[in-house]
């Protein structure tokens, strides 16, 4: 765990200090041993192993024998007090636990740990910290994002109160109103969509295609076809073909809008963690990566169950998106594009291609 040269920052040695450490797929959990039930409200599992590793970890404090590579331990550690006292400080509380999540470093985007801010019945706050200067840049201008959608009067996101911890730890710190114990809603309807056309409506820019994101993510993707074998690639660039021939409409895209960065307070949708958040995506792109997230990631989808679904909610889906063929392929093209910048391993995604890939040949040569 302390080969993770953040968790050594913010944490230190102590002998009546109790917390249990949970890793699992390289992904490392810190939780005060008195309060485990509350700390492991970070971890959201969908499938029926995760399901079970969580309620273990919480009743007996340790991991199912089936869960392999995985494994829970006592420690005798406590947060750093100079990192408390600033927490204090920013809370304007001083009872409170602190529960950490870190996880794969492989890339540099995970080179960041997640602090929950609870107590016995309520999460304060989430504050995000890192060394790493590519994502203090991405806490920096997920802020301004935030700030800039208040300025909108879009409120059903985080409410900042810190930005900083010191010269070398950057620090995004925000309130929690997300009730304990409610779990992740895959549903995806109308509410969904009615947030996206919301944010779409106040944040539409009349800009050049030239001038967008977008366009630098299409560019980025077209220097780096030899990835894919020559059958891929010949989809993959009339894709590209395709969008860039279109009228694209731009505006503001959370970036990771799934049912895992959503909850709900009296049924009203929030939304959260929006670090890779853009202001001239094409318009309802949002939709088509909470669809596609919810399906491959927490129903196990293959690409083809993934079309099947999408062609089920295709008429909800144009009640909202105009072009909606187009909107998904926009949405696979910068997906794909994304996941290539931030890997150094091809091969590490390359499961994932495939099925972006396979999405893509038939949206282009089938609908």
């Amino acid at each position: 765990m302390f080969e993770k040269d953040l968790l050594r920052k913010l944490y230190t040695e102590e002998s009546t200090s109790k917390n249990i450490v949970l890793e699992h797929a390289d992904k490392v959990w810190l939780m005060p041993e008195c309060a485990v039930k509350g700390a492991m409200e970070m971890y959201q599992p969908t499938s029926r192993g995760g399901k079970c590793l969580k309620k273990s970890v919480i009743k007996k404090h340790k991991a199912p024998i089936f869960a392999r590579g995985t494994s829970v331990e006592q420690i005798n550690i406590e947060l750093n007090k100079e990192v408390r006292k600033q927490l204090e400080d920013i809370l304007g509380i001083s009872d409170f636990y602190v529960a950490t999540y870190m996880g794969d470093t492989s890339t540099s985007q995970n080179d960041k740990a997640v602090l929950q801010i609870y107590g016995d019945d309520e999460i304060y706050a989430y504050v995000k910290i890192t060394m790493n200067e590519e994502n203090a840049k991405r806490f920096e201008k997920e802020a301004n994002a935030i700030k800039n959608l208040n300025d909108l009067g879009i409120i059903y996101v985080p409410r900042l109160i810190g930005t900083d911890l010191d010269s070398d730890v950057k620090m995004l710190a925000q309130l929690n109103e997300k009730p304990m114990g409610q779990t992740v809603k895959l549903d995806f309807n109308n509410q969904v969509l009615d947030t996206v056309k919301d944010i779409v409506k106040k944040t539409t820019k009349d800009i050049e295609y030239k001038d967008s994101h977008f366009c630098e993510s299409v560019e980025y993707l077209k220097k780096h076809l030899d990835v894919f074998e020559q059958d891929q690639k010949a989809i993959v660039e009339d894709a590209i073909k395709m969008v860039e021939e279109e009228d694209l409409t731009f505006a503001f895209a959370h970036g990771d809008f799934t049912p895992w960065n959503v909850y709900y307070v009296k049924d009203e949708m929030r939304i959260f963690d929006m670090e890779y958040c853009s202001d001239t995506m094409p318009a309802y792109i949002d939709v088509f990566h909470y669809l596609s997230q919810t399906t491959l990631l927490a129903n196990r989808y293959t690409a083809q169950c993934v079309m099947r679904e999408y062609e089920r909610q295709l008429d909800l889906i144009s009640e909202y998106v105009d072009k909606p063929k187009l909107t998904f392929i926009c949405y696979l093209v910068w997906i794909i594009s994304f996941y290539l910048e931030r890997t150094n391993d091809i091969e590490i995604i390359r499961e994932k291609i495939d099925v972006w890939v396979e999405m893509l040949e038939y949206l282009v040569k089938y609908l």
